[in-house]
């Protein structure tokens, strides 16, 4: 023992849930703090899906912003849902709803950034597409049952919709409103830090699985909680997932010239989170729909 108080790791208790189905099962042992919870860290860092979801959720319904980003919220929280599911009972189909819910939500972003401006035929073409991407990758991954497959799509589909939102702020952006593309360039910052560290530590907690469940038992409890890996990447990736879908929102409007109707309001950047309202000062807008309050006039 190390010294500092703390409590001892015990042995596998009874399994509430039964056999363990999933494809996966994660570095943090099964079933030591509770019968009721397969892995306790990993079940319960999904909380913060469900508290940054319902942040955007309510910034949605308040500030009126556009439907498409309200369904990109819900698809988020339902991947916080469907991980703490899976992680509390290691069940094959909550494996399913934890990872399919993370493509549903990249093609809400990809119907969010390729279909904007576009007229309604071309939405619900592409939207038709889109669901019928969705049905297809399920389809396959259940007959595959390889969690490789999930994370490769997974990861293409996030490249091409970031490197499209990119090329949108870059071209239509950088210039019309440099001050808007400096705060869309810190969040892009941000969350892309987010799901590094978040993609670093996942790695480690799987590569150093042994070490790293020695040390957590000789830390003992509650101090080797601090060595989950897989939970920090829940904490990270749900960080930077409302980091992404803020910036897509704000550059919609952006792309819309609306900053004189509403601002990104992001107070501290490391302790407070961005969102984004209605301007509550009145604004003069210049020619490229980017706006002055009269204080600053």
């Amino acid at each position: 023992m190390w010294g500092i108080p703390s409590i001892p790791y015990g042995e596998e208790k009874f399994n509430m849930w039964g056999p363990v189905t999933s494809t996966l099962n994660w570095c943090e042992e099964d079933y030591v703090i509770t019968s009721y919870c397969a892995e306790f860290i990993n079940t319960f860092t999904n909380l913060i899906f469900l508290y940054v979801s319902l942040r955007g959720v309510w910034n949605c319904y308040k500030e009126q912003h556009d439907k498409v980003f309200l369904v990109a919220w819900l698809s988020f929280m339902v991947v916080g849902v469907g991980s703490f599911l899976f992680h509390a009972t290691l069940w094959y189909s909550m494996q399913l709803v934890d990872e399919l819910s993370m493509i549903n939500t990249t093609l809400v972003m990809w119907f969010a950034t390729f279909a904007h401006k576009k007229s309604t035929v071309f939405s619900w073409i592409f939207a038709t597409l889109l669901v019928s991407i969705l049905g297809v990758v399920a389809s396959v991954y259940h007959y595959l049952g390889d969690p490789v497959f999930h994370q490769n799509v997974y990861t293409l589909l996030t490249v091409i919709v970031l490197v499209r939102s990119w090329y949108l702020l870059y071209t239509q952006v950088r210039t019309a409103a440099p001050e808007d593309y400096r705060n869309m360039q810190a969040l892009i910052f941000m969350g892309l830090a987010c799901l590094a560290a978040a993609f670093t530590l996942w790695n480690i907690d799987t590569v150093f699985c042994g070490e790293l469940i020695g040390w957590r038992r000789w830390l003992g409890l509650p101090w080797g909680f601090f060595l989950e890996g897989h939970g920090h990447w829940h904490l990270l990736s749900g960080l930077g997932g409302y980091y992404y879908i803020t910036y897509g929102l704000y550059l919609r409007y952006c792309l819309e010239k609306r900053q004189s109707e509403y601002e990104l309001v992001w107070p501290s950047t490391f302790t407070s989170l961005p969102y984004v309202r209605k301007r509550r000062t009145p604004q003069v807008t210049n020619g490229n729909g980017a706006g002055a309050t009269k204080k600053d006039l």
